[in-house]
């Protein structure tokens, strides 16, 4: 694990709940929320053919709007009236096929973030600063 990585793992805190909920396909494309909180927006990153836990999520939080990008995919494998689905992967910079979320994290305060990117986490991570991180 380099410098970086390990820096951004200590400075994550982890919190323990008895109260979650599995949501999304039941193997892969599937994740655990823990409930009792509200969100503002939500973000999927990494679509690939699988959005149910995006969807799922949209129904459980109907007041508020999602994105997935992928730029792997040429569409999201199905649809939902709050969700937006952007033909960009994630990184640490801005480009026609890039986005670094930026934008986005501006103008929210609660955001859910999913993010399945095989490893393309770290550098994006990185680019961000703590207040971005706080969203």
């Amino acid at each position: 694990m380099e410098d970086k990585e390990k820096r951004l793992l200590e400075s994550l805190v982890c919190y323990h709940s008895n109260n979650k909920t599995r949501m999304g396909a039941t193997k892969d494309g599937g994740y655990v929320v823990v409930n009792g909180y509200s969100y503002d927006l939500l973000i999927g990153c990494g679509a690939a053919d699988d959005i149910s836990f995006e969807v799922e999520f949209l129904n459980l939080f109907p007041n508020i709007k999602g994105y997935v990008f992928d730029g792997t995919v040429e569409n999201a494998p199905m649809s939902h009236k709050n969700l937006s689905f952007v033909k960009k992967n994630i990184s640490n910079s801005n480009s026609e096929n890039t986005t670094d979320l930026k934008y986005l994290i501006n103008s929210h305060n609660s955001i859910f973030l999913k993010m399945d990117i095989d490893n393309s986490e770290w550098s994006w991570f990185d680019c961000l600063s703590n207040e971005h991180l706080k969203n």
